[in-house]
């Protein structure tokens, strides 16, 4: 089978596919297999996208690439799954990719150097992660009360592509008001996060931020990741 080039919605439903390899989920042939059927992905490249995550994780060199996006999407949602020092873990995995790439002489990963740069020099601020670990620290009236005075509409910033700065405190006040279940099928966490042992969830926007949904509780909601798989790929 050709290789067929990897859209954004392939490498969503890849690393969705990943992680519930890393969590034990599914066995790596079960994920293979799975995108294959889903979305017409190459064995091969299924295989990449999976095992590379398994990569990124431990900190050590893949030597199958991936996109430029497809490497960005990794980081910026290892980070919100794992934590920060899991995403630092990861950036080590993405360059130690880059001097092994580069030493080929098959030219250079240019696009994917500018990500590692770009995604670094953001680690100087606030992760989101940690701002909302700090939300959900606060007392529920506190938190309110932020929300009663935020923007509803995020902060845009453009990086190579159009970016959303969420609020972290609609994140914790969705997550606290699902109390560890899934608030489309109602099921409990499927696990605990290894970072803090909180139920994992994911809160998906009803109306997407890119269609111009608002940053609000009342536009959110807390998914399982099947749930939330459905809502994207699903009919």
């Amino acid at each position: 089978m050709p290789r067929k080039k990897i859209t954004p919605e392939d490498t969503a439903e890849a690393y969705a596919v990943a992680k519930r390899v890393i969590f034990g989920e599914l066995a790596e042939a079960e994920g293979v297999a799975e995108l294959v059927t889903t979305r017409d992905m190459n064995p091969a490249s299924a295989s990449d996208q999976i095992r590379n995550l398994r990569q990124m994780l431990t900190g050590k060199a893949f030597h199958r690439t991936l996109s430029a996006y497809s490497i960005r999407y990794y980081l910026e949602h290892i980070e919100v799954d794992f934590g920060a020092s899991a995403m630092a873990t990861a950036l080590r995995s993405v360059r130690a990719h880059i001097e092994y790439y580069n030493a080929l002489g098959n030219g250079r990963l240019n696009r994917i150097e500018t990500v590692c740069n770009e995604i670094e020099s953001r680690q100087t601020g606030p992760r989101f992660e940690d701002l909302i670990r700090e939300s959900e620290a606060l007392p529920n009236e506190e938190r309110r009360k932020r929300l009663t005075q935020a923007q509803k509409q995020p902060q845009v910033y453009v990086v190579k592509t159009i970016a959303f700065r969420r609020n972290p405190d609609v994140v914790a006040e969705v997550l606290a008001r699902a109390n560890g279940r899934c608030e489309r099928c109602g099921n409990p966490a499927p696990f605990s996060r290894k970072s803090d042992g909180s139920p994992y969830l994911e809160v998906h926007h009803k109306e997407t931020l890119a269609s111009g949904g608002d940053d609000t509780v009342a536009n959110a909601i807390a998914l399982c990741p099947n749930c939330h798989r459905r809502m994207h790929f699903g009919e």
